[in-house]
């Protein structure tokens, strides 16, 4: 058996309501600046979504893909290869 010791975790769990090829949705303007203060003090963003949030819609653009630091490869917002999730093409 494998034992993996894993390093404690801060974070903010929070959701998006809708992803776009311009970037990331919530549904009202009143979470918008509680969730950009949250991630301007991270330090590290990471997007996680379903394909449900690639078909709907949602008011209040939250941020771009650029903004999300995480990414499949580890790498931090360089572009596009470097995003948590990226729209079916």
């Amino acid at each position: 058996m494998t034992t993996v010791k894993l390093a404690p975790a801060r974070g903010d769990v929070s959701r998006a309501a809708a992803v776009d090829e311009q970037g990331i949705y919530v549904s009202t303007d009143n979470e918008r600046p509680t969730k950009l203060a949250l991630m301007s003090i991270a330090d590290r963003v990471v997007l996680l979504v379903d394909s449900s949030k690639f078909l709907a819609s949602a008011p209040v653009h939250l941020c771009r893909w650029d903004d999300i630091s995480g990414g499949r490869d580890g790498g931090g917002p360089s572009g596009r290869g470097d995003r948590a999730a990226s729209p079916a093409r």
